[in-house]
């Protein structure tokens, strides 16, 4: 029996890498990771976003227009003393929350992976064979992270830093704008 388990699993295993070097991520489909990346951007406006509205002026102090010598006043240093203190305080929450983040997408990813694998895999072994195979093809991105990390390599041989951090979206779905060279 867990012969037969394990037969099982190591089939879909080089069946999904096969299948990956042959096809590469399919673009004509929703991608599994992007539910997830769907998640994260869900959690990130729960937990992240009711603090987006508390935007500070450029140097973060508001100031009195009738304040001429350009000196601050002590409500000023006070005032800047407590935003100070609410941004360590943020900071500490923004990695309260990011941490919560990681761990509800490692449950959720974990739940719904593990229904579907055991719930087919009940159903008939053919299934979960099928279903582990698809999950696994999924989950390898061989083919599409060579063919993309190519694109950056040639642009930044041949092309414009723009050009490679384009191509870097297309791998890390992330805001590329700021990335230097290196």
């Amino acid at each position: 029996m867990i012969k037969s388990i394990i037969f099982y699993h190591i089939i879909a295993l080089v069946l999904g890498f096969f299948l990956d070097l042959l096809i590469g991520d399919p673009h004509w489909i929703y991608h599994p990771v992007r539910f997830i990346g769907l998640i994260i951007s869900l959690l990130e406006k729960i937990f992240i976003g009711r603090d987006a509205g508390k935007e500070k002026s450029e140097d973060g102090i508001e100031r009195n227009e009738s304040d001429t010598n350009g000196g601050r006043s002590e409500s000023e240093k006070n005032r800047e003393k407590l935003e100070s203190d609410r941004d360590k305080g943020s900071n500490k929450t923004k990695i309260f929350y990011g941490v919560l983040t990681v761990i509800i997408v490692l449950f959720l990813t974990l739940f719904i992976t593990s229904l579907l694998i055991v719930g087919s895999y009940m159903l008939n072994d053919y299934l979960g064979l099928v279903v582990e195979t698809l999950m696994t093809y999924f989950i390898l991105a061989t083919k599409s992270l060579k063919y993309e990390s190519m694109k950056v390599y040639k642009a930044l041989q041949t092309g414009t830093l723009d050009d490679a951090r384009k191509a870097v979206s297309m791998i890390v779905g992330r805001d590329t704008e700021n990335l230097s060279e290196e």
